[in-house]
This record gives C-alpha cells, structure tokens and sequence, in this order.
C-alpha cells in the first residue's frame, strides 16, 4: 500500500517461496482493489518449467523443496554452502493429482492443500537433492534471470486503464 500510496503505479512482487503464494496474491488482490496500481506476483520457477524438465533426472516429485533444482541452484551459486553427503531424496508423493508444494513442472496437480512439512517429510526435503548438479543450477538460474527480465520488460509496457465502474 505504501509503494501506491508514493506514486507506484506498476508493482511486482517476485517470490522463490512457494509457502509465499498464498500471502502474495492476499496482498496483490488488496492493494489493487484500493489503489489505481497494477501488481503482478511471480514465482521465479514458474518461468523455467521447460528448462527444468530438459535438464532434470529425477521422477515426478523429484522436484519441491530442497530438491533437485533447489540444490542445483545452490550448488551454482554457493558450492561451499551445500552439504552434499546429506542430500537424500524425501516427501515424493505417489500421486501427481495432489500436492502441498506444486513446483514440478510434471505434476498435473488439481488440488492444492496445506500439510505441515513434518507429517510429509523426516528431513525436509520434498524431492530427490541427490541429483542436484552445479550445471544445471546455472542454466536454470540463467534461464529464470533472463525471462524474468523479459517478463518486467512486457509488464513496464503495459498500459494502465482507468477503472470502470461495472
């Protein structure tokens, strides 16, 4: 509210939190509905879902939270923060319908429900860290950087229309 209340007239939040969803469209559709604002919210995985399923080797699930493409990205980023030898696979739900972390592109989720992480997984991982690679980390937080950059230049273009009363 702050930011429209100064002037901002395009806001875009951008999460790598899926835990974040919920709160971020919360706030979106709020300040939106009081302000002359346009707002966006973006989780930065959902640009990359070809890229990850290119370059990934694990099954369904394999992908969620400390994860395939999670440890990836670190393992990019700061190799020397990432533990491999207790990277373990945990929280890989049979079913492709349901799921409390809906980040793997190849899930065909239809519902969505909260469930503490301590009745799904013992260590916290929601897929299979073990395949996690430095290489992959690069080209897919290259390939996030890049669309998302596409993504502000096609939301900086948009034009603002004026409310109309319905």
């Amino acid at each position: 509210m702050s930011l429209a209340e100064h002037g901002f007239k395009k806001i875009l939040l951008v999460s790598g939190h899926g835990g974040n969803v919920q709160a971020m469209n919360t706030v979106i559709r709020e300040v939106a509905s009081r302000t002359d604002a346009i707002l966006a919210g973006i989780m930065y995985f959902s640009l990359i879902t070809d890229e990850l399923r290119q370059l990934r080797e694990s099954e369904i699930g394999g992908i969620g939270h400390s994860c395939e493409a999670e440890t990836s990205m670190m393992l990019h980023v700061k190799p020397e923060l990432v533990k491999m030898d207790l990277a373990g696979k945990d929280g890989i739900l049979e079913s492709d319908l349901l799921d409390s972390v809906p980040h793997d592109p190849n899930k065909r989720i239809v519902a969505f429900f909260i469930e503490p992480f301590s009745k799904w997984t013992e260590t916290g991982i929601i897929g299979d860290a073990t395949k996690g690679s430095a290489d992959k980390g690069r080209v897919w937080i290259n390939a996030a950087a890049e669309k998302l950059a596409e993504f502000i230049k096609q939301f900086r273009a948009r034009k603002i229309k004026g409310r109309v009363k319905h």
